[in-house]
């Protein structure tokens, strides 16, 4: 780890002093050593686009952004890639990124998958050495359609309320050197066939077997969302083997019996999400009866506590949703470890927030910023929070206005009403309130109101020059050709 710094160090320093030849020259030393190290792989790229070579560094930037999926440089990078040239060939740049082959096999689960299961097994079709699709008690079409598709393997297993079981089955069966896992609605990115490929045959060289997480695309309300499928991706015969009935997971076991730890890497090879109303709903179900199963063995496991909460969640069964994840944080807090509580608070906040309870969404979020507080996610929730708790005060505050004013036409008592309530300071909070909830309009036309009873009001004035000064600043923002006319 120190050789590695002091090598990242070495290099920043050669590039900084636009040394280039220097900074490639330990690059290709450090690459050789280290062939997984994104940051080295950038930095070879821009000695070799500084001086000239663009293709080669075109080359060399694919596979740091193959190892470094969430790169945020990428952008500017192909930028400037389109304005440099080709330049000469670099031999030496294709023998460093040349990898062995090596045989991969694609594996897929299947049950009652006939909207989508062609459509994911003809994205790997050309890509992978054998498909293996596991089918666990179809009664749709699914099984006619996998047996027409060539060079597929179909196996047909009974249900035994475990997906590892179903998983594991499948590594007595395939071949290659490597497996990846596909969701029955998921396809390879066509533009992520050589990267899937890539990706194998450079970790087949790792002195542990890694475990990859690939990028998944998801569409939502029109936006494309990404997020990790994790473990997707692995060696086989090295052993790694899934463990859990319900929400399956990658372990590391020796060939003495010991379990080791999982090395898990990222990745930018990109499934994408089928669009698919398929059965979504019987998957769920089959999930939580499993849970509810591993509660009945294990009735205070917070961790069969959370799943369930999450499942429910998805479910838009919030309240049943939320007890179940508070009483998995009540025995969670009891132990000295318990991995998931990061999830754990996110959950608890995403169920107050859909059912709307401020108070407590806000005091969970406060909780939570104290036990993450470099996790952006709960101060973005407490903002929301905040703003609808805003809202509701701002509502509460129109409903007690006119509440006063119709006091004012039903008090008949002995001690006398503040009638500048009725006369101008009813007006004057509906205007502030309105300012406050960004109604521009509806506040000036308040204030203009106000200025014709207290014509010398600065204040007032000065909150309409301002009001003015927004609507112009908006008005100009505006994009042409959006205005009537």
């Amino acid at each position: 780890m120190e050789e590695n710094r002091n090598s990242h160090q070495a290099i920043k320093e050669a590039l900084q002093q636009q040394d280039y030849r220097l900074a490639e020259r330990l690059a290709k030393a450090q690459l050789e050593e280290d062939p997984w190290d994104a940051q080295v792989w950038a930095s070879l790229g821009e000695a070799l686009l500084h001086r000239g070579y663009g293709e080669a560094a075109r080359k060399v930037f694919n596979r740091a952004w193959l190892l470094d999926p969430e790169a945020g440089w990428m952008q500017s990078v192909q930028s400037e890639l389109g304005k440099r040239e080709t330049g000469a060939e670099r031999y030496d740049i294709e023998l460093l990124l040349l990898t062995k082959p090596v045989r991969l096999s694609a594996a897929v689960i299947a049950r009652n998958e006939e909207e989508t299961i062609e459509k994911c097994i003809r994205s790997v079709s050309n890509v992978v050495d054998e498909i293996i699709v596991i089918d666990y008690g179809s009664t749709d079409r699914t099984l006619d359609i996998v047996r027409k598709l060539p060079r597929v393997k179909l196996v047909q297993a009974e249900w035994h309320g475990s997906y590892a079981r179903v998983r594991n089955e499948v590594h007595a069966h395939a071949t290659g050197d490597w497996i990846v896992w596909l969701e029955a609605n998921e396809m390879l990115h066509p533009d992520d066939a050589r990267p899937i490929r890539e990706a194998a045959c450079l970790f087949q060289r790792f002195n542990m077997p890694v475990a990859l997480d690939l990028v998944l695309l998801q569409r939502k309300n029109g936006a494309l969302l990404q997020s990790f499928a994790r473990s997707r991706m692995y060696p086989l015969g090295r052993g790694l083997f899934y463990e859990g009935k319900v929400y399956e997971h990658l372990k590391h076991r020796a060939a003495s019996g010991t379990q080791l730890p999982l090395i898990r890497r990222k990745i930018r090879v990109r499934l994408q999400s089928i669009s698919s109303l398929m059965h979504e709903g019987e998957k769920a179900g089959i999930r939580l009866e499993l849970l509810q199963g591993m509660l009945q063995e294990q009735p205070d496991h917070p961790m069969w506590l959370f799943r369930c909460g999450q499942e429910l969640a998805v479910q838009g069964r919030w309240e049943e949703a939320l007890n179940y994840a508070r009483e998995a944080d009540r025995i969670g807090k009891t132990l000295n470890e318990f991995p998931k509580r990061l999830e754990l608070a996110i959950l608890e906040l995403r169920l107050l927030v859909e059912l709307q309870r401020w108070e407590e969404a806000e005091r969970a979020a406060m909780i939570a910023l104290v036990s993450f507080p470099d996790y952006p996610d709960f101060s973005y929730y407490l903002s929301q929070i905040h703003m609808r708790m805003a809202e509701e005060r701002y509502r509460e505050a129109e409903r007690s206005l006119n509440l006063a004013m119709q006091g004012f036409a039903t008090y008949r008592g002995p001690d006398p009403a503040d009638h500048d309530i009725a006369d101008w300071r009813r007006r004057y909070m509906m205007a502030e309130l309105a300012l406050d909830g960004g109604e521009l309009a509806a506040a000036d036309d308040e204030y203009r109101k106000l200025l014709k009873v207290f014509p010398e009001w600065e204040e007032l004035k000065r909150r309409r020059e301002a009001i003015q000064l927004e609507k112009d600043a908006l008005e100009n923002m505006e994009p042409r050709g959006t205005r009537n006319g």
